[in-house]
């Protein structure tokens, strides 16, 4: 995690909430938040990727993380929930 928040970390994660097709909720965003979600909305007309399970997962947790005031570092991409993703459930042991 970084230090402090950078307004670019804000305006990156609601840019990809655009690009996802995602929507955020504008109250429950801040001002970086809302400026990457209007100029993402305004470029990505149409949504261009339907995310996948590991992409929705990270942006989520990026969201989650920012609310919480925590930082998600950069170098952790969609791969990340993808490498520690189980076949089975770690408590029922289903799948």
């Amino acid at each position: 995690m970084f230090d402090q928040y950078h307004p670019e970390f804000g305006f990156d994660l609601s840019w990809d909430f655009a690009r996802y097709g995602r929507f955020l909720d504008p109250g429950s965003a801040n001002a970086d938040v809302l400026a990457g979600y209007s100029a993402g909305k305004a470029h990505f007309r149409v949504a261009q990727h339907k995310p996948t399970r590991y992409q929705a997962k990270w942006v989520r947790l990026r969201l989650s993380d920012m609310r919480r005031r925590r930082i998600v570092h950069t170098d952790v991409t969609p791969e990340y929930p993808k490498r520690i993703d189980c076949d089975r459930c770690v408590v029922t042991l289903e799948p």
